[in-house]
């Protein structure tokens, strides 16, 4: 709810760099610099079964 309004507001996701609505199936997860081996495996690991983990972040 917009506090100001009192209208009920549909929360979205949005890529502040070019404003355009993502979904669910358009983010996906990637290692951060502190990731450990083990997690970036599972990653790996996720991503060749077709999941939705990523590259490394450029």
């Amino acid at each position: 709810m917009d506090r100001a309004t009192g209208r009920e507001v549909e929360p979205v996701l949005v890529d502040r760099a070019t404003g355009a609505a993502l979904s669910d199936l358009d983010i996906g997860f990637v290692a951060g610099s502190a990731a450990t081996e083990p997690f970036r495996d599972r990653l790996a690991d996720a991503a060749a079964a077709g999941g939705r983990a990523g590259a490394e972040p450029s």
